[in-house]
Parts: C-alpha cells; structure tokens; sequence
C-alpha cells in the first residue's frame, strides 16, 4: 500500500501545475485583449495563462504593478471576474486591518492583497509564524471570509 501512496503524492503536485496553460497575449480572445488593456491601467504585462473552472475556460493576465503583482481573471467574453492586487498595509481599511492582526494572533504579515469580486471586496494576507505559512482573509468590515 506505502508504493502506491508515494507516485500519487508526487504526481498530484505536478497535475495541479499542468492545469493552468502558459500562453501569449495575443492568444487571449479579442475581448480578453481590450479588457485587460483597460484594466491594466499604468501596469506591466507580465504574463498570460488559461485554465478550465466549473467547466468554463478562464484567462488570467497576470501584471506588475508599483505595489507589486495584480492579477485580472476573465472570462472569455472579457467580463472581470476577478482582481487580486498586492497593496501596501497601510492603505487596508481600519476594521479590516484589526480583523487581519488579531487573526495573525503575533503571525508576521508577510503581505496583503485587496481581492475584488463583482462589487465584493475583501483583503487576504499571506502571514508567516514559527516558518509556517498561512493566508487569512476579511472583508472590509473586518469579518472573516472563508473559501
């Protein structure tokens, strides 16, 4: 049983990394290009990957930005899905900040992303304690998100 156990460990990391499909700018459908082009804003391309979600293609460009990375999720009529962008500590709102200190419990906050979805927005910090990595998520109220 133990020999059988160990090939699936070591392929299902590799299996989750050959889902996501590196590709192009220009192979995203023309209404990916505009969308992203409008949502960039003054960011860098970085790079491009599609995948398959629930059954449906998915694109993500992936930019840099001068807080750091920003990623834009669409489908493929080029309605955003959703924008994960890095931002400093300091812009994150005050009940959402507590919320994400008091979940850290001495955890050093590492980073923090404002992840927008629709009209939803919530803030997700990578945090480190121990050399354990963790991720802890609110919204802007400060109340925990759970995926």
């Amino acid at each position: 049983m133990r020999l059988l156990i160990l090939p699936v460990l070591i392929l299902l990391p590799l299996s989750a990394l050959a889902a996501a499909k590196h590709i192009s700018f220009d192979s995203l459908p023309t209404a990916v290009q505009r969308a992203a082009l409008l949502e960039m804003h003054s960011g860098i391309m970085h790079g491009c990957s599609t995948d398959t979600e629930n059954g449906k293609t998915i694109y993500d460009v992936e930019t840099l930005t001068s807080n750091g990375k920003r990623d834009l999720i669409f489908d493929a009529s080029g309605n955003l899905l959703e924008a994960k962008e890095q931002i400093p500590l300091a812009t994150v709102p005050p009940a959402a900040l507590k919320a994400l200190k008091k979940q850290a419990a001495g955890a050093t906050i590492r980073s923090v992303a404002s992840v927008k979805r629709g009209n939803a927005t919530t803030y997700e910090a990578a945090v480190m304690q121990h050399g354990k990595r963790r991720a802890i998520a609110v919204d802007a109220n400060g109340n925990p998100v759970h995926d």
